[in-house]
């Protein structure tokens, strides 16, 4: 995970902190200045797995995110709509509403997915946010308890037989569809999308992050358990804490929902291309009010070089 980006956009109204430039996947801790108080750190759990956090004490909310990084490629409609099911329910909570109620007893704890993809990897991510440890009448710690629902979720699937269940695949296969084709019908959206397939075509990151709604339609139940088993085995696993908590009862909760599982992660580098063989020119015509122009272009570098 590269932080470089980020920190210059997060820390530049902050005239003491201009000289914070990390590159966080070789950094174990960082600590800020003294204006924000924050601190940066991560911790290995196990093969290609980490727990990363991220403190300041001017944080008022918390959210505990689990990553999942796959391969891009034929399969990503499949890994797309895993963490919409497993969502929906688990083990222990049998249905959303069962759901919904420990969330509202989280002082309204919410909970959500994000489907995007970086180089040839797509992230699937499912997080819940809530309010600060500090603010809990009692003391408790919101968090540990998020983070428990959370991990509950994402490692203890419901499942019978092999297979999610059949109501709840159809029903996020459905929303999922949906989530395309308003993408299509979103011409702003679906020029970038078009780009993007036409200037990557020859490589992986010219896949859609949902993938095809062809795809999405030939999903069942057995082959989304199957490619829920593929991402716990194969993908780089990353958890995340951003708040001002304790992280070391997120890290419990995390060993004990993760050690039964059977790891052999994989990674492939992403195709770096310096630049396009030539310049290369396509158009749609739409019946539409207001034309639009996407432009590509190969930088020549990296985000790891020093000129980026």
């Amino acid at each position: 995970m590269n932080f470089t980006k980020i920190n210059k956009k997060l820390w530049k109204h902050f005239p003491h902190c201009d000289n914070i430039l990390c590159i966080f996947e070789n950094t174990e801790k960082i600590i800020g200045c003294d204006k924000m108080q924050y601190t940066f750190s991560k911790e290995k759990i196990a093969e290609l797995t980490e727990l990363c956090s991220v403190s300041a004490k001017g944080f008022k909310s918390a959210c505990v995110t689990v990553s999942f990084v796959m391969p891009l490629g034929e399969k990503a409609s499949l890994y797309a709509l895993v963490p919409n099911v497993l969502t929906r329910s688990s083990a222990k909570y049998p249905d959303i509403t069962s759901i919904e109620r420990t969330l509202a007893s989280l002082y309204g704890a919410e909970l959500g997915v994000d489907i995007s993809k970086t180089g040839e990897h797509q992230v699937i991510k499912i997080f819940v946010s809530c309010i600060d440890d500090r603010f809990a009448f009692d003391g408790e710690s919101i968090t540990a308890k998020c983070s428990e629902l959370l991990f509950e979720l994402v490692f203890n699937p419901n499942v019978k037989d092999g297979a999610f269940s059949p109501a709840e695949v159809e029903s996020e296969r459905r929303l999922l569809t949906e989530r395309l084709l308003a993408e299509e019908s979103d011409k702003r959206v679906y020029a970038k999308n078009r780009c993007e397939e036409e200037m990557f075509k020859n490589e992986a990151y010219g896949i859609h992050r949902y993938g095809t709604k062809v795809d999405i339609d030939n999903i069942s139940p057995e082959s989304l358990y199957s490619a829920y088993l593929e991402i716990l085995a194969k993908s780089k696993i990353a958890v995340c804490v951003s708040g001002n908590s304790d992280t070391e009862l997120v890290k419990a909760n995390l060993i004990k929902y993760s050690k039964n599982i059977n790891r052999a992660p994989e990674m492939t580098d992403t195709l770096f291309v310096e630049c396009a063989d030539d310049v290369s020119y396509f158009s749609e015509e739409e019946a539409v009010k207001q034309g639009k122009l996407v432009m590509g272009f190969r930088l020549g570098m990296k985000n790891s070089d020093d000129n980026y």
